[in-house]
């Protein structure tokens, strides 16, 4: 059976927490029944809510197959965050792709995987806004990376990472040169960007 898959990341940009990829497979001429009433699309223009439904969906869903790959702060220090990126990319393909074959892989903008790239995979540009299966994987990354901070939040509660997940807010910041960086946060980044 053919598979289309689609792989996606959230939080590059972000100054803690893990960078997070997901991908996603299903078989190619898979037509979705009872999807949910809002429109597959990227998780940017998506609410939190909505995210939520359409992760729940493709979990339960009987003919999707997901993995999820996290890379960690101190790990994205010690070889930048783009090496970090496309290792959790090739760490979430590689487990999926043990539980299918003939896959068409699609990548969002960016991704390099090396270790697959002799299935020729392909890689779109703003693919989270073109290709449904790289909407739908960064859709569950999203989600999966929000729970993982609200988790980190109950830890480190100085900096709020259940509001700004991690991103560089004004307010997170603030917090950062009031307390110095935590266990989680990405000394690579917040060097230049945060304390001043």
């Amino acid at each position: 059976m053919h598979y289309v898959v689609g792989v996606d990341e959230v939080g590059r940009g972000s100054l803690a927490g893990p960078v997070t990829v997901c991908a996603i497979a299903w078989p190619k001429n898979l037509i979705f029944k009872n999807e949910p009433p809002h429109k597959l699309n990227d998780s940017k223009k998506l609410s939190p809510e909505k995210r939520e439904v359409w992760t729940k969906y493709l979990k339960s869903h009987p003919r999707t197959i997901i993995a999820i790959s996290h890379i960690q702060p101190s790990r994205i220090d010690k070889i930048n965050i783009r090496n970090a990126t496309n290792l959790a990319a090739e760490r979430a393909l590689l487990k999926l792709l043990t539980q299918i074959k003939k896959p068409q892989i699609y990548l969002d903008g960016g991704l390099s995987v090396k270790k697959v790239a002799h299935l020729k995979p392909e890689t779109v540009i703003k693919g989270d806004a073109k290709i449904p299966a790289i909407m739908a994987a960064s859709i569950v990354a999203k989600v999966a990376r929000d729970s993982f901070l609200k988790r980190l939040a109950q830890k480190y509660p100085d900096y709020e990472l259940e509001v700004n997940k991690g991103y560089g807010t004004l307010r997170h910041c603030q917090r950062l040169r009031k307390y110095g960086p935590s266990r989680v946060h990405r000394l690579t980044f917040i060097k230049n960007i945060a304390i001043v």
